[in-house]
């Protein structure tokens, strides 16, 4: 007879489901993944990249308000901690057509001295100007 094999469920489990699924583009199952991820015991680094890969799934399926609310669940520290959190909230906002938050995340992003995502946001700035 075979022995069954426990599996204790951890984020990091949750997290490569996702990531598989995202690999598929398989966006309902890798948030559904994602979320079960948050719902565990998670390092502050595992919150942010959850976090981080929720926006993505939300803004990937057109649910820009959805990215802004999950976003928004990260403390205002952890945006002084990881400055990227704030390029991703501006793209969020601008998606949504409201430019005053945008800017406002994008200037936050900009002064950061952050560079993973500086040419992107310059860009995001010049589509800001325009409207």
């Amino acid at each position: 007879m075979r022995s069954i094999i426990p599996v204790i469920p951890t984020a990091d489990l949750y997290i490569d489901r996702a990531q598989a699924s995202l690999e598929r583009y398989d966006y309902g199952r890798a948030s559904n993944q994602l979320k079960i991820a948050l719902t565990l015991n998670v390092e502050l680094s595992q919150r942010v990249y959850i976090v981080s890969q929720l926006a993505f799934i939300y803004e990937a399926m057109g649910q820009y308000q959805q990215a802004v609310e999950i976003l928004k669940t990260l403390s205002t520290h952890t945006y002084q901690v990881c400055p990227e959190l704030a390029y991703f909230m501006a793209s969020a906002y601008a998606f949504l057509e409201d430019t005053y938050h945008s800017q406002k995340y994008l200037q936050q992003y900009l002064a950061s001295g952050d560079r993973d995502y500086y040419d992107e946001a310059l860009a995001l700035q010049q589509q800001l100007a325009i409207r």
